[in-house]
């Protein structure tokens, strides 16, 4: 049976509005529901790409090793880092330039990892808590050992940037240390 014009007509009563609040309500929870999904997807990649960073480097034997030669480096009292900073091995070093190198290696190894680690914090690559967790104390140590070489390299260099990012992140979490159990 066909309808016609006359039965289309729409009756004004008190709950016209339901309809389009409900509807209205409805997006509103999916657009916050899509909303709060996002959020923890990026904070889940985040948390992955920082444990997938850090099981690398754990396994890294030229990390482990450039660690080694910084801390064998920092207990010497006869070594002053900042002689790694130039670019050519000093008079002093004469015959043993290959050590030389070796340890101007190590000390920019470490340093980039540790300069990639706080740019990928900063812009939201690497979950922060996570790795302030399991790198807190080497951080915090690695700006201590290597304070002098940096700011020398920047003297040399000009480029008063270098590892940066690495510095800031040392010296915020130095300011807001890890908060121990029990406390």
């Amino acid at each position: 049976m066909p309808i016609d014009a006359g039965q289309c007509i729409t009756i004004a009563t008190p709950f016209n509005w339901v309809t389009p609040t409900i509807v209205a309500i409805s997006s509103l929870s999916a657009a916050i529901f899509a909303h709060l999904s996002i959020k923890s997807s990026r904070e889940m990649a985040r948390k992955a790409a920082a444990t997938a960073l850090m099981e690398r480097a754990v396994g890294n034997d030229v990390l482990r090793k450039a660690t080694a030669i910084i801390k064998e480096l920092h207990a010497d009292p006869n070594v002053d880092i900042k002689i790694y900073a130039y670019s050519k091995c000093p008079i002093n070093h004469t015959g043993n330039e290959g050590g030389f190198r070796e340890r101007v290696e190590a000390i920019k190894t470490i340093l980039n990892f540790h300069e990639h680690l706080a740019i990928g914090i900063k812009n939201s690559i690497y979950d922060e808590v996570l790795l302030k967790e399991q790198r807190y104390s080497s951080v915090i140590e690695l700006l201590d050992m290597t304070r002098d070489y940096i700011e020398e390299r920047r003297k040399q260099s000009g480029h008063h940037t270098s590892y940066q990012d690495f510095q800031r992140l040392s010296e915020r979490w130095k300011t807001k240390p890890l908060e121990g159990y029990g406390r």
